[in-house]
């Protein structure tokens, strides 16, 4: 009988550059780095995040509007009037401008975007004219910079760069109320019941105003 009481899915690979982690279909990625509590330094994490990244999937535009927005299948059709005005706004052009401008480190891509996400959703203000099929649906859900406070409610110690929460999570919340949404909830982190979706960030190319040839991920 082994004495290793971690066995690795599928069985360890002596040339591996992972170690063998729990029996997970992912025991390879980050989501299962037993060793996190005392090898969590960016150096011992990278492996497991290289193997994240290898393992990838982009969903369409429609599903992020369907699977986080929770918006019904066709909802850009029954709005195309609203999303064309948006995108030929001059408010929403610098606004991605912003957030392509040349970053040292990922963590200066989260500001911009939390304002790009949050922009675009205000623009389904009720005090627009244009009819908006389930409006309130979107007006409800707003984007918030989480890094860099633990999430509450786990044993597991996480950071998670910007979480889309309910907007009665944050402004709800008395002791909330008054946060920046650019820099989070520092005083009064947020727990993983509020969280309805995460984003984390990998910096792959600093300046986005120039076309990449590498790989998206």
């Amino acid at each position: 009988m082994s004495t290793n009481p971690r066995f690795s899915t599928p069985p360890a690979n002596a040339t591996s550059k992972w170690p063998p982690l729990q029996s997970t279909p992912h025991s390879q990625g980050s989501g299962s780095h037993y060793s996190y509590q005392s090898e969590h330094q960016q150096e011992k994490y990278k492996p497991y995040l290289e193997n994240d990244l290898e393992h990838t999937q982009t969903i369409t535009f429609d599903e992020f509007l369907h699977d986080v927005l929770r918006l019904p299948a066709g909802w850009i059709d029954q709005n195309t009037e609203l999303t064309d005005r948006i995108v030929d706004d001059e408010a929403f052009k610098a606004k991605v401008d912003a957030y392509r401008q040349p970053v040292t480190t990922e963590r200066f891509r989260y500001p911009p975007f939390v304002t790009l996400a949050n922009h675009v959703i205000s623009e389904f203000d009720p005090v627009n004219k244009t009819k908006v099929k389930n409006k309130k649906i979107i007006q409800d859900f707003c984007f918030c910079q989480n890094d860099a406070t633990y999430i509450q409610g786990s044993i597991a110690k996480r950071k998670l760069d910007v979480v889309g929460v309910q907007w009665d999570t944050v402004y709800g919340v008395s002791d909330r109320s008054s946060i920046d949404m650019n820099t989070g909830p520092i005083d009064v982190p947020f727990w993983w019941s509020e969280v309805d979706s995460f984003l984390e960030f990998k910096l792959d190319q600093k300046d986005l105003r120039v076309r990449s040839t590498s790989k998206p991920c």
